[in-house]
């Protein structure tokens, strides 16, 4: 039988908090009118880029756009049935709109108390991440890396050689080398690659 003393329950609580402030991720949690009970650092960063969420009072408020209105629609629906757990996944685009979009994951809980868990992830920041794990799993050396985070966007070959500065036939050498130490033969398997890596 777990122990749950008033005492053990606020160290839980401390670490819990020391752990989200630490994600890559946004974190926050509402309770079912829309409260704000936690945020981490991450979150009200992410927050901050997008103008049709605002917070209000220690209160999160949806507006005027047709993306964050879907993650309004979610919770009143959720809010509606008696179910115990729901969640989806979502993606707003910020106001930068060179940037990806935020990935929204919103997990309803419904226990002695109601609440949701919305994690946000800045998809531009999974990318680099992966890629840069991907540069460390392989091996690669700092210039392979940096090749490989062009070859694994949108770019042209011509584009990454002139953003990189190097010739052609020295990408082409880079991109060799690479394709080797991944084992993949082309960018759409490189790309696939890459996604696979959490």
């Amino acid at each position: 039988m777990p122990v749950t003393s008033p005492l053990l329950v606020k160290i839980e609580k401390q670490h819990l908090r020391s752990a989200a402030d630490l994600l890559d991720q946004g974190l926050l949690i509402v309770d079912s009118s829309n409260q704000i009970l936690y945020t981490n650092p991450t979150a009200e960063r992410i927050l901050a880029s997008i103008s049709s969420i605002t917070i209000e009072s220690s209160i999160i408020k949806f507006t005027g756009n047709t993306e964050t209105d879907k993650v309004s629609a979610f919770m009143q629906n959720v809010r509606r049935t008696p179910s115990i757990s729901a969640s989806t996944t979502l993606t707003i685009q910020s106001q930068n709109q060179r940037e990806r979009p935020i990935l929204f994951e919103i997990n309803y809980i419904a226990q002695e108390s109601k609440y949701f868990i919305i994690y946000f992830t800045e998809l531009d920041f999974r990318i680099s991440h992966r890629i840069k794990k991907a540069a460390r799993l392989f091996s690669l050396t700092d210039r392979e890396g940096a090749v490989l985070e062009h070859l694994a966007g949108s770019s042209t070959e011509p584009q990454i050689a002139e953003k990189l500065e190097i010739s052609k036939n020295t990408l082409r050498t880079h991109r060799k080398n690479i394709y080797a130490k991944l084992q993949v033969k082309t960018r759409v398997e490189l790309a696939m690659l890459i996604t696979r890596i959490s």
